[in-house]
């Protein structure tokens, strides 16, 4: 007797990926909108515009992730226990 245990559907799984990039990108423009409006910004050179633009984006991630991290692991724990199917193949 062997247990099978079925994944959520695919359209579950890609929609939690899918809204986590759109978070990013959401969160990537409102940096980079609040770090070109600073007038020092301007004063920088190129190289250093980018740097501080990804060093800020990165900063401000990693400080979000472990929060969110947390509740989208509990988010999809629960869709996988709603999902889960146990079947019996002799």
């Amino acid at each position: 007797m062997t247990d099978q245990v079925t994944r959520p559907p695919l359209a579950e799984r890609v929609s939690e990926k899918i809204g986590m990039a759109k978070w990013m990108t959401e969160l990537y423009f409102q940096t980079a909108a609040i770090v070109t409006a600073d007038k020092r910004y301007k004063m920088l050179p190129q190289y250093t515009q980018s740097s501080v633009l990804t060093t800020i984006f990165i900063a401000t991630k990693e400080a979000l992730d472990s929060d969110r991290a947390k509740k989208r692991a509990e988010k999809l724990m629960k869709i996988s226990e709603e999902h889960k199917q146990v079947v019996k193949v002799a």
